[in-house]
């Protein structure tokens, strides 16, 4: 049975969910107008892949002293790592703008941030009917997660398409085309939290 206000495991889970959120907000809302302005929102993303850190090793802590879970706890460590992989993709991603001191921005990359913000909005969406129980509900947000993740993928297609054509420095290129990647790797395991997820849904419905 699920005890939404007395189960650490579940709390905990929420906890990553929304930190994984704030991550995705900080890094969508970041001013990146200046180097300054990169050094701190990589401190920021790596203050908030700490915190995310902390929560799993509480959570496998909270596992370890637990001898019933409302779902089997192999289940909620997976899923608590899947977001927590892709928090830590966004703390790369803001680690190579920072690095290579990457300012501008551009229609991809807004569109891009924004459908990532939609994934982890849709993420905590899912943990916190998981938290209630409301299983059968989880598939409208895996399906969002997903279709998000598509269009993910068209940006990235577009975006280097138009890198390639259009950045005649191949050292920059490469710099420029690495952070797309990563954000597309943050795009990709979006899709494989909402993978769990669903698996999760099946097996106890």
């Amino acid at each position: 049975m699920f005890k939404q206000k007395k189960d650490k495991s579940l709390i905990l889970l929420r906890a990553i969910a929304f930190n994984l959120q704030k991550g995705a907000d900080c890094f969508a809302e970041s001013k990146r107008q200046n180097a300054g302005d990169l050094t701190s929102l990589s401190a920021d993303l790596k203050k908030l892949k700490a915190k995310g850190t902390e929560y799993i090793n509480k959570l496998v802590q909270e596992l370890n002293d637990t001898f019933i879970t409302p779902i089997d706890r192999e289940d909620i460590l997976s899923l608590a790592v899947s977001m927590d992989i892709v928090l830590e993709k966004l703390e790369t991603a803001a680690a190579f703008c920072n690095a290579y001191v990457f300012i501008q921005t551009n229609a991809y990359l807004q569109k891009y941030t924004a459908a990532l913000c939609s994934c982890t909005d849709e993420i905590a969406k899912s943990v916190e009917l998981l938290s209630f129980k409301k299983l059968p509900a989880l598939h409208a947000h895996t399906s969002k997660i997903k279709s998000f993740k598509v269009d993910c993928n068209n940006l990235y297609l577009q975006a280097n398409k138009e890198l390639f054509s259009v950045e005649k420095d191949p050292v920059r290129l490469m710099k420029v085309k690495e952070i797309y990647k990563t954000l597309k790797d943050t795009a990709d395991s979006c899709q494989n939290v909402a993978n769990i997820l669903e698996a999760i849904m099946i097996k106890n419905t």
